[in-house]
């Protein structure tokens, strides 16, 4: 298998077939979307760790939302979710 490998989310995301190690997130905005759904997937079970790039400076209108998953994150313990990563 290949140290690392491109994970269309948005196609379907229970279609995952091996455990996640790492996820970095920084698609451009679009990060907020994701793990809003993301984490109300049985399929984040199999992630051990997220790191998000988030835009909330350059898109403000993300800013509620991007804190309430920080706010959300702080308090997991699996996956372990960092949001201030770039």
């Amino acid at each position: 298998m290949p140290l690392y490998r491109r994970v269309d989310f948005d196609a379907n995301p229970a279609r995952l077939d091996t455990d996640i190690g790492v996820l970095k997130i920084d698609i451009e905005g679009s990060e907020v979307a994701l793990l809003e759904r993301l984490l109300n997937d049985p399929v984040c079970d199999r992630i051990d760790h997220i790191f998000v790039e988030t835009h909330e400076r350059s898109l403000p209108e993300l800013a509620a939302r991007t804190d309430a998953l920080r706010q959300a994150a702080r308090f997991r313990t699996h996956p372990r979710i960092e949001m201030d990563w770039h």
